[in-house]
C-alpha cells in the first residue's frame, strides 16, 4: 500500500532505523508513568514476533505505534507509546545490541542510571536501580532464550509508526485526547488514515462518502442501517446499492488530509455515541479489526484480476495484509463498497447475541433484520413466518459460533459472508440455510475426518478443504467408523484430543432428528410414537423439554469426563484409555465442570438431572450428548443382573456407536 507523506504525517520505521539510524534521543518526560510491562506481556511480545519470523521471515510485523514532539534536532520527547519503547530497547540489549541512538527518562536519576547500567548493572548499587526496568530486563532475556537466531528479523522486520506531532499544534488538547483514549492509536485507524490517502485528494466527496462508511460500520454493536440511516432509510432491509459511486451522502463534513489527532479524536467520539445508544444494541461476535480482514480477503476472492489470495484473519496481522493489497483509489472504493455490504450481511443474516444472559428456556442468539413498519425501524425474524427455517438458521449458526469463540481466524465467518456476497443473497432463505448446513458437513467430514490423520486441522486446512479454487468445494461424505477410530480413537488408547466442533456438530445432529421426527408433537412421556426417537438415542424416554428449549449456550467450554478420571483404577471400573474417548466425553457448562468433574456418574444424575434446587443451571448441561448419557446411566437402576457399576466400558462402547449411527459413520448394530 502505497502512502503520500505530503498528507500524512506517518513514518515507518524499523527497529532498526528507530535504533541505529541517525543519533537520536528519545526522551520519557516527567508526567509519563514508570515502566510498568509486566512479565505476561513481555512474554507475549517476544512470542508473537517470534512466530511471525518462523511463519515467514519475509513478513513485516508491525510492534505498534510511537507519538512524538520534536524538541530539538534530534531531541523527541515520547507523548505515546513509551512502555513498548522501553521494552523495545530493553530486547536490543538482551540480544547484546548496542542502540546507537538514546533512551533517557526526565528527572528520574534511578531509572536513567538504570538504563546505563545495561546489560549487566555492574556500576550501580542495589538501592540506585529501578525495578521494573531491571524485572523487564530479566524477563525479556529470559523470554529470548533459543531465539536468538530472530535478531536480525527483529532488526529489520518489526516494524513502527512513527507520528511527529506538528509543531504548532495544540498540545494540552492533544493530551486531552490521548487520555481520553487511554490506549495507543489502533492499527485500524492507521490502515483507514493510509485507505483515505488514496483517495484524489481533490475529490472531496469520495472521502467523505468512505469516512462515513468507516465509522457506520467500525460501529459493531448496532445495524449498520442506524448507523448509516441516510442511505437505508426507506427499506432497511434491502441492500440495493450498486457499488461506491451509487451512494448519495449528504457531504455535511469538510474533510482534507487527516492528521491522526483528527482520527484520534473521531474515535473517541464513537465511543461516545456508543455509550449514549443502547437501543436495539447486541454483542458482536467479531470486533471490528478481523471484520476488516474478512472483508480483504471476500474483496480479493471477488476480485477476477487478484489470483486466490491467503489472507491471515488475524488481526496482529492487519498491516501487513492491508500491505500486500497493493491498494489505488479503484480498490479503496470497491473495498468501501464491500464493506458496507458485508456488514449489512453480518448484521441481518447472521446470529448475534442479544445482551441478556444466558438462561435455560431462553435462547439469547437473534436472527433478524432491520425492518421499516409504520415510520420505525424494528427488528424483526430472518425467517418471519417459517419458524422451523428461522430455528434451523439460529442452530447451526451458533453452532458455528460457540466451536468458533474468538474473534480472530473466524474462518466459517468468513465462508458465510463470502456465500452471501457471491450470490447476492437477500431473499432466498432455503439456499442459505442449505449452503450452512452443508458447509457443516464439509467441516466434520472433510477438515475433521480427512486431516492426515491429524486431530487438529493443519494451517490452511480449512479454506483447501471448502473452497476449490474460488468456488466452493462439494461435500464428501463417503467416510467411515475407520476414519473416525483412527484419529480419535476407539477406548483402546488414549484419545489424543476430540475438537469442541465435533461435539456442537453432533448435538446440531441430534437436535435435527428431534425437529424432524418430534416436533410439534403433543404425545405424552413413553407413548409409542416417541420410542423410535429415543431408540435412535440410546435410552429411554426423557421428555421433550429438553431438546425444545436447547440452544448453543456459551457456557459449554470445556469437555466433561462422564466416567471421572478419579476413579479410574478400581475393580471392574473403565480403563484410563477407556474412559478418555468419544462415547465418555460430553460438552458442559463452567458451572457444572468445576462443581462435578470428579463427581461418580450416579452423583452427576443427582446434581444435574435430579436437583431441584436450581443451584446449578440446565443451561450448564445443555450438551444433548450429555442428557443421553445421563439417561442411560439412569436406565441401569432397573436393569437385573448390575455389578452395581452405572457406567461400564460396554455401555460406553454402546453410546459411542449409536452417536456415530447419528453422524452416518457406522450402521446401527448393537455392541455384544
Amino acid at each position: 500500500m502505497s502512502q503520500n507523506n505530503n498528507d500524512l504525517p506517518l513514518q515507518k520505521l524499523s527497529i532498526n532505523e528507530l535504533f541505529f539510524g541517525e543519533s537520536r534521543t528519545y526522551e520519557i518526560p516527567i508526567y509519563q508513568r514508570n515502566y510498568a510491562w509486566g512479565k505476561d506481556e513481555i512474554e507475549t511480545l517476544v512470542q508473537d514476533v517470534y512466530d511471525s519470523f518462523t511463519k515467514n521471515k519475509e513478513s513485516i510485523y508491525y510492534i505498534g505505534t510511537l507519538v512524538t514532539f520534536r524538541k530539538d534536532n534530534n531531541l523527541f520527547e515520547v507523548i505515546d507509546g513509551q512502555q513498548r519503547l522501553t521494552t523495545i530497547y530493553l530486547i536490543l540489549k538482551a540480544l547484546n545490541e548496542k542502540p546507537k541512538s538514546k533512551l533517557t527518562y526526565k528527572a528520574r536519576t534511578k531509572s536513567d542510571k538504570t538504563l546505563n547500567a545495561l546489560p549487566d548493572f555492574k556500576d550501580i548499587e542495589e538501592q540506585d536501580k529501578d525495578k521494573g526496568i531491571v524485572n523487564g530486563f530479566n524477563w525479556a532475556k529470559n523470554a529470548l532464550k533459543d531465539k536468538t537466531d530472530f535478531k536480525d528479523y527483529f532488526l529489520n522486520k518489526v516494524h513502527i509508526i512513527h507520528y511527529q506531532v506538528p509543531r504548532d499544534i495544540d498540545l494540552n488538547h492533544y493530551f486531552e485526547v490521548m487520555n481520553s483514549r487511554g490506549e495507543q492509536l489502533e492499527k485500524h485507524e492507521i490502515v483507514k488514515a493510509r485507505l483515505m490517502g488514496q483517495l484524489d485528494n481533490g475529490n472531496d466527496d469520495a472521502r467523505m462518502i468512505f469516512n462515513k462508511i468507516w465509522e457506520a460500520c467500525s460501529r459493531m454493536s448496532t445495524y449498520v442501517q442506524r448507523n448509516l440511516s441516510e442511505v437505508f432509510n426507506d427499506k432497511p432491509e434491502k441492500f440495493e446499492l450498486r457499488d461506491f459511486d451509487s451512494l448519495k451522502i449528504e457531504n455535511n463534513e469538510q474533510l482534507g488530509s487527516k492528521s491522526i489527532e483528527e482520527i484520534l479524536s473521531e474515535a473517541n467520539l464513537k465511543t461516545l455515541k456508543k455509550e449514549e445508544e443502547k437501543s436495539d444494541t447486541f454483542q458482536p461476535i467479531i470486533d471490528f479489526p478481523n471484520f476488516l480482514l474478512i472483508v480483504l480477503k471476500i474483496t480479493r476472492m471477488l476480485d477476477e484480476n487478484d489470483p486466490k489470495p491467503s489472507v491471515t484473519l488475524d488481526d496482529k496481522e492487519l498491516l501487513s495484509e492491508f500491505d500486500k493489497a497493493d491498494f489505488d483509489a479503484d480498490k479503496v472504493k470497491n473495498f468501501a463498497f464491500n464493506l458496507l455490504k458485508a456488514r449489512f450481511f453480518l448484521d441481518n443474516y447472521i446470529v448475534h447475541h442479544s445482551n441478556e444472559d444466558d438462561i435455560y428456556g431462553n435462547n439469547p442468539w437473534k436472527l433478524q433484520v432491520l425492518t421499516k413498519k409504520d415510520k420505525e425501524k424494528t427488528p424483526e425474524n430472518l425467517c418471519s413466518g417459517d419458524e422451523a427455517l428461522q430455528e434451523k438458521l439460529i442452530h447451526l449458526l451458533s453452532m458455528f459460533e460457540v466451536s468458533y469463540s474468538a474473534k480472530q481466524r473466524k474462518n466459517y465467518l468468513f465462508y458465510c459472508l463470502y456465500w452471501l456476497m457471491k450470490n447476492d443473497c437477500v431473499c432466498d432463505k432455503d439456499k442459505y440455510a442449505e449452503f450452512i448446513e452443508n458447509l457443516a458437513d464439509r467441516y466434520f467430514y472433510g477438515v475433521y475426518l480427512d486431516n492426515g490423520g491429524s486431530n487438529i486441522p493443519l494451517p490452511g486446512s480449512f479454506d483447501e478443504k471448502i473452497l476449490k479454487g474460488k468456488d466452493f468445494s462439494e461435500v464428501n461424505i463417503s467416510k467411515s467408523k475407520t476414519d473416525f477410530k483412527e484419529i480419535y480413537g476407539d477406548g483402546s488408547t488414549i484419545s489424543s484430543g476430540i475438537p469442541l466442533f465435533v461435539f456442537n456438530y453432533l448435538d446440531y445432529k441430534i437436535w435435527k432428528l428431534y425437529a424432524e421426527q418430534l416436533k410439534g408433537n403433543e404425545s405424552e412421556k413413553g407413548d409409542s410414537k416417541r420410542r423410535p426417537f429415543f431408540e435412535q438415542l440410546g435410552c429411554s424416554d426423557f421428555g421433550l423439554d429438553i431438546f425444545q428449549k436447547f440452544y448453543f449456550s456459551r457456557t459449554r467450554r470445556s469437555l466433561e469426563h462422564y466416567f471421572p478420571q478419579a476413579n479410574v483404577g478400581q475393580p471392574g471400573q473403565p480403563t484410563v484409555e477407556q474412559i478418555n474417548c468419544f462415547g465418555n466425553f460430553a460438552m458442559i457448562g463452567a458451572e457444572a465442570n468445576s462443581s462435578g468433574s470428579n463427581w461418580d456418574p450416579k452423583t452427576k444424575i443427582q446434581h444435574y438431572k435430579k436437583d431441584g434446587t436450581g443451584k446449578i443451571s440446565k443451561i450448564s448441561v445443555a450438551s444433548l450428548k450429555f442428557w443421553i448419557m445421563m439417561q442411560m446411566c439412569e436406565d441401569n437402576e432397573d436393569k437385573p443382573n448390575k455389578s452395581g457399576h452405572e457406567w461400564e466400558w460396554y455401555e460406553i462402547q454402546e453410546h459411542q456407536r449409536k452417536m456415530l449411527v447419528i453422524l452416518g459413520l457406522t450402521e446401527d448394530k448393537a455392541v455384544c
